[in-house]
C-alpha cells in the first residue's frame, strides 16, 4: 500500500482499525497508570535531569544579566545588573561594588558606589563595604569622589604599612582648596593647606609676594609682662627679656643645631641694641648685646630650616 496516495480520513481510519485489532481500543490490553508525584517517578526524573534543562524564576527584569542560583548548573536567578539594547550597563543598589582581579591578586581591586556619601570609589587592596583587606601582605589605598549636597569632594586615602586600613591623607574640596594631612578647611581661603612641615628642594615661586601680598606664618606673641624662658613651637614669635637679664632660652621643636635664627629687637632700649641667637637641638638661646636691657624688652624671632 502506498501511504503517499492515501487521503487523511482514510489514513486515520486505518490507524483506528489497527489499534482495535491489537486490543488497544477498549478491550484486551490496558494502559498503566502513574501514581504518586513526579519526584517519585525516579526513572522519569532521571530522564528529565539528563536533558540538562535550565530552570529560572517565573518572572525577571527585562535586560537583566542572568546569574546562577546555587552550584547545580540548572537553576538561574534574576539580578539588578542590566545591559540595554544600546550596550549601556546599569547596576542598581544602595552600595554597588565590583571586585576585579589580576594574575597575582584575586578580588583585590574594587570599583563601586556608596549611597551614604553619594560617592564613587576606586580602591586597591581595600574593600570599602566589608572593611577588609584582601591581601594582608600589601598596603591599601582608595580614591573617593563624593557628590554631597551643595559640595563635591575628592578624597585620597593611603595606608603606610601592610595589612593596615587606609587613612585620609589629602582631599580637594568644592572651593578647589587642596588639604594635605587634614580634612578641615582652615577658612583662610588658601588654595594649599598643609598640616605638617613643608620641604621644597627646588624652591617656591609665586607672583603673589612680588605683587605686595604677605606670607603668613604661624606665630606666638608673648604678652607684655611675661619674661624669661618660653616654649614656643612655631616658626616665628616673640619673647620678652627682663630688665638686667643677660639671656633667655626658647624651647622649640622645630629647631636643630643647623637652624638659622633671625632676631629683631622690638623695643628701643637704652642699653641693649642687639642680640645673638645660638641654636641647639630643640631650642635656641638669645644673648643680650652689648649689655643687659635697662627695661623689659621685646624680641621677635624667625626660624629658618
Amino acid at each position: 500500500m502506498n501511504v503517499g496516495e492515501m487521503s487523511w480520513p482514510r489514513f486515520f481510519d486505518l490507524v483506528k482499525r489497527v489499534i482495535d485489532e491489537s486490543g488497544g481500543g477498549g478491550g484486551g490490553a490496558t494502559w498503566g497508570s502513574i501514581a504518586g508525584t513526579l519526584s517519585s517517578q525516579t526513572d522519569l526524573q532521571s530522564a528529565l535531569d539528563a536533558k540538562g534543562d535550565v530552570f529560572g524564576p517565573s518572572s525577571a527584569t527585562d535586560n537583566a544579566v542572568v546569574r546562577w542560583d546555587g552550584t547545580t548548573g540548572k537553576l538561574v536567578q534574576n539580578s539588578t545588573f542590566t545591559i540595554s539594547d544600546a550596550g549601556s550597563a546599569t547596576a542598581t543598589g544602595a552600595n554597588v561594588m565590583v571586585a576585579l582581579s589580576n594574575s597575582t591578586d584575586s578580588g583585590s581591586y574594587f570599583v563601586g558606589t556608596r549611597a551614604a556619601n553619594n560617592s564613587i570609589i576606586l580602591a586597591s587592596n581595600w574593600n570599602p563595604d566589608a572593611g577588609t583587606i584582601p591581601n594582608s601582605g600589601r598596603a591599601s589605598s582608595y580614591i573617593e569622589a563624593r557628590s554631597q549636597s551643595g559640595a563635591g569632594i575628592i578624597i585620597f586615602s593611603l595606608s603606610a604599612a601592610n595589612n593596615t586600613q587606609p587613612t585620609e591623607r589629602a582631599r580637594i574640596n568644592a572651593m578647589g582648596n587642596v588639604l594635605i594631612n587634614t580634612p578641615t578647611d582652615n577658612g583662610t581661603g588658601s588654595k594649599l593647606q598643609v598640616s605638617g612641615a613643608i620641604s621644597a628642594t627646588g624652591g617656591i615661586t609665586t607672583s603673589s609676594i612680588l605683587s605686595g601680598n604677605s606670607v603668613n606664618l604661624s606665630k606666638t606673641i608673648t604678652p607684655a609682662g611675661t619674661t624669661g624662658n618660653r616654649t614656643i613651637n612655631n616658626a616665628t614669635g616673640s619673647v620678652n627679656m627682663a630688665a638686667g637679664a643677660t639671656s633667655l632660652v626658647v624651647t622649640n621643636s622645630l629647631v636643630t643645631a643647623n637652624s638659622v635664627i633671625q632676631c629683631t629687637i622690638g623695643t628701643n632700649d637704652n642699653d641693649m641694641d642687639s642680640v645673638a641667637a645660638v641654636a641647639a637641638g630643640g631650642s635656641f638661646t638669645i644673648y643680650a648685646k652689648p649689655a643687659p636691657p635697662a627695661a623689659e624688652t621685646k624680641i621677635f624671632f624667625t626660624i629658618i630650616n
